[in-house]
């Protein structure tokens, strides 16, 4: 009966102040169990994925092999990976390399991406090679195309679950929570919908910055606090 009346005052917080309650829970389960005390619930975990690092740094070793294929000038210069035939010279270098931390990693992303979404192996390849180097500015701007694809999938798996829209989204990846904020008040008012004066509802508590750019200049915007019981 206890963890009926605990679920039912959950109820009537907010999602922060129930991300809160959860981590104290945590805690003390922690505590008593003698367990490691992981929290993925904010935006400075307190662990590391090792696994995919290995296989980004290994990666960035891939690519400068690939930008001395194209060229390897004595004052440290190279050239541009090419795309043709890269995911080949990958798999050769991967076998080469099967000893090195995130090796292992690196040939199963690949052919799983592949499957998955049906990609062209080169053009994937490319675009990860082309993206860690970072000799070109990223087409489109707004978010690079296999990158979405995966992205994508994933927002459908962690928001959806099993009811996905019919749609797609076009995705904008940016800085993070507080960039994309701003983006998103930016746009509201360059089209319009939200103008100097307006008054705009803020579900409370919320992430502070929420709180904060509503009252600066460029937005201007009265705000009604609709707080939770």
């Amino acid at each position: 009966m206890t963890e009926v009346l605990n679920l039912k005052n959950f109820e009537s917080l907010s999602p922060f102040e129930i991300k809160d309650e959860l981590i104290k829970l945590a805690k003390e389960t922690s505590r008593r169990t003698q367990s490691a005390f992981l929290n993925a619930g904010r935006g400075n975990p307190n662990w590391v994925a090792t696994t995919p690092r290995e296989g980004y740094f290994l990666l960035g070793q891939f690519a400068m092999s690939e930008s001395k294929r194209v060229m390897s000038h004595p004052a440290g210069l190279g050239g541009m990976p090419q795309a043709a035939g890269i995911a080949g010279r990958l798999d050769g270098w991967l076998e080469r390399q099967a000893d090195q931390p995130g090796a292992a990693f690196l040939k199963a992303m690949v052919p799983y991406a592949v499957t998955t979404f049906g990609f062209d192996r080169d053009a994937f390849v490319h675009e990860l090679v082309d993206s860690i180097v970072g000799d070109n500015y990223p087409v489109p701007d707004r978010m690079l195309v296999h990158n979405e694809r995966i992205v994508h999938e994933y927002l459908m798996w962690a928001m959806c679950g099993t009811r996905k829209p019919a749609g797609r989204f076009d995705l904008y990846a940016v800085e993070g929570g507080t960039a994309a904020m701003c983006y998103l008040f930016k746009s509201l008012k360059a089209n319009r919908l939200l103008l100097p004066g307006d008054t705009i509802a803020l579900g409370t508590p919320i992430f502070t910055p929420y709180l904060e750019m509503t009252h600066l200049e460029d937005c201007a915007l009265d705000v009604v606090h609709i707080k939770a019981p």
